[in-house]
């Protein structure tokens, strides 16, 4: 028996084993001859093993190449000088058919099999032939024109002017970005046009948790306590609007998350202002109340309005009487001025009984006066402009001032000690200066002064210019002031 081993430079690959029944038959030059056999074996053997591992390569190569879900392309760059003309198509997988779409590509030009492509994408051009001319391999996302797809690519080069591009197909991807994107934009349209309306509403508009803290705010709110918008989030209502620690008793936040039902309420705060409060639940998709909107809105001054117009209902209700009932007097009064004057006519200069009718007519003639105020305040006497005396219709009417304005008002007067005489409706005057007077007993509930105050004054160019009416002259002037608030 002879034991040869097989070697390839330092690696043992087997052992050739020879027999023989005959004894002496392996001499030392039968040994060399085969030792030399044993080394073209082992070469043999070698080159065989080697052929089949590239073999098993190949089929594993070919496998993943062909199942690839990425579509891949080996090609070879045509170049006109330094600028990349064209690339043939040296190999692809499956993926790349079903990707693209492109049948029997392999041993064509891309020109061929896509005409028109390198005039609408030269930029894919210019990448591959950048990448197979200088080695740096690249990834990138392109739209290319010709095949109406987004493409994303890595593409590398394995050897100077061929390169490999292994793909994917996003047009999907890019058509849902893009979608997205424009949703975004009209997201952010409409975020800014509704925040933008509600900013311009003065009412004050919170959003609420459950702890009644503030998740958002409009300007108004921001502005009646003097902070920004994005200051206010996160603090408590209570503590934002009253300085409390706890909530406010009957609340009607705390009512909409208690029934799941809005709330409407009036409160007044401790400054005296009239809130009216609204609120609104919010409910999750499960069912359950996540938030509630609150808008507050400022009614004093429409309740002090609402006061003063049922008041000017009533001061109308009562002209409207006072009006009917100044009629009718007149009526009655011209009777007995009518007869007192007859009974004159008949009586002699010396007649006892005179002086009686006499005083009976200067009553009657008061009388007269007090239907003319009292036409007056229901403002059914007729407009007669004529010349007047403003002093003169201010003393006649400075006793039915006191009445209007009360005895708590001090009513003082200062008029020019000549007449001041003006073309206008003397009864027209003294309703003015009525609703001034009334005005000005509104003003002062706690009393006060009412001056009036007459003068004569010259209004030059300058003024008529500055205030855009008039004409330069003389004018008499009345100015009415008190002591009450605004």
């Amino acid at each position: 028996m002879a034991l040869l081993p097989l070697r390839l430079g330092e690696q043992r690959l087997g052992l050739l084993q020879l027999n023989d029944r005959r004894i002496g038959v392996f001499s030392a030059e039968a040994i060399a001859s085969w030792e030399r056999l044993a080394d073209h074996l082992a070469v043999a053997l070698a080159k065989f093993r080697t052929e089949e591992e590239l073999r098993k390569s190949e089929q594993r190569y070919r496998s993943l190449f062909d199942n690839m879900i990425e579509g891949f392309a080996h090609c070879r760059m045509l170049y006109e000088g330094d600028y990349p003309k064209d690339f043939i198509y040296l190999d692809v997988n499956s993926a790349f058919e079903k990707l693209t779409g492109l049948k029997n590509v392999v041993g064509k030009k891309v020109t061929e099999v896509i005409p028109g492509i390198r005039e609408s994408d030269p930029g894919l051009f210019e990448i591959y032939g950048r990448v197979a001319k200088t080695g740096k391999p690249e990834r990138f996302e392109i739209y290319v024109e010709a095949l109406q797809m987004w493409f994303s690519i890595s593409v590398y080069s394995p050897k100077r002017e061929y390169f490999v591009a292994v793909f994917d197909v996003i047009t999907e991807r890019k058509m849902a970005e893009k979608a997205l994107r424009e949703s975004e934009a009209k997201f952010r349209d409409l975020y800014q046009e509704f925040h933008g309306l509600l900013d311009a509403i003065p009412d004050s508009i919170m959003l609420l948790d459950k702890d009644l803290k503030v998740l958002w705010a409009n300007k108004a709110v921001a502005g009646s306590v003097g902070e920004t918008p994005e200051v206010l989030a996160g603090r408590f209502c209570y503590d934002l609007w009253h300085k409390r620690t706890t909530p406010c008793e009957g609340c009607p936040v705390v009512h909409s998350f208690e029934s799941g039902k809005p709330c409407n309420e009036m409160l007044t705060s401790v400054d005296g202002r009239v809130w009216d409060i609204r609120t609104v639940p919010l409910i999750d998709e499960r069912g359950s109340i996540a938030r509630v909107i609150e808008v507050k809105r400022d009614i004093t001054e429409h309740r002090k309005l609402e006061a003063q117009y049922l008041q000017a209902q009533k001061m109308e209700s009562i002209g409207t009487l006072a009006g009917g009932v100044a009629h009718d007097f007149n009526n009655i009064l011209s009777a007995i001025i009518g007869y007192g004057h007859v009974a004159l006519m008949k009586m002699t200069e010396d007649d006892p009984l005179r002086l009686h009718i006499e005083n009976m007519l200067e009553g009657a003639d008061r009388a007269a006066h007090l239907t003319k105020d009292l036409l007056l305040f229901s403002r059914k006497q007729v407009s007669e402009r004529k010349p007047v005396d403003m002093n003169k219709v201010i003393g006649q009417v400075e006793k039915f001032l006191k009445r209007v304005i009360g005895e708590d008002i001090i009513c003082k007067k200062t008029v020019t000690e000549h007449p001041l005489t003006v073309f206008a409706d003397s009864h027209q005057l003294e309703q003015v200066l009525m609703n001034l007077a009334t005005n000005a007993r509104d003003a002062m509930p706690r009393g006060g002064a009412f001056t009036v105050l007459t003068e004569d004054v010259n209004l030059n160019e300058d003024f008529t210019g500055a205030h855009g009416y008039g004409k330069p002259g003389a004018y008499a002037m009345i100015t009415v002031s008190d002591t009450g608030s605004i």
